[in-house]
């Protein structure tokens, strides 16, 4: 019997420690591009308790920003260009060897939303921090 709790505890925490891992390590790599409607839409701080990405407006329209998650809903704490309209589903998120990250809402129309200031010039991902910060 001893045995197969041994074998049980050891899959249990290979399984935590996968998932944690997994948790962990999500960002967006560098040159990679992100729709609003194709996963995944939005990446979470290792915590789980902060989130960036696309989010949904009322109007089926979509946002850029950064939310807090509690038990019962998600509180937007952080909108890229707040004042320009919602964007459709055909908007791209781009993060450049550049340091730029790029929002895309059609051919040729596109908006800087963050660009990162490194000591070689180049970035290699973007990551949503349990602080609640987006860095690059």
């Amino acid at each position: 019997m001893a045995t197969i709790a041994s074998k049980s505890t050891v899959y249990f925490l290979f399984l935590v420690y996968f998932v944690c891992e997994t948790v962990s390590t999500q960002h967006i790599p560098l040159v990679s591009s992100h729709s609003p409607t194709v996963p995944p839409t939005s990446w979470p701080s290792p915590s789980g308790r902060f989130a960036f990405g696309f989010y949904q407006k009322d109007n089926g329209l979509f946002k850029l920003g950064i939310w807090l998650f509690d038990r019962i809903k998600k509180t937007i704490v952080w909108t890229a260009n707040r004042d320009d309209p919602p964007v459709s589903s055909n908007a791209r998120l781009v993060l450049t060897i550049n340091g730029e990250l790029l929002l895309q809402t059609g051919p040729g129309h596109k908006e800087v939303i963050a660009l990162a200031h490194s000591n070689n010039g180049t970035v290699s991902s973007a990551s949503m921090l349990d602080s609640g910060n987006f860095v690059l």
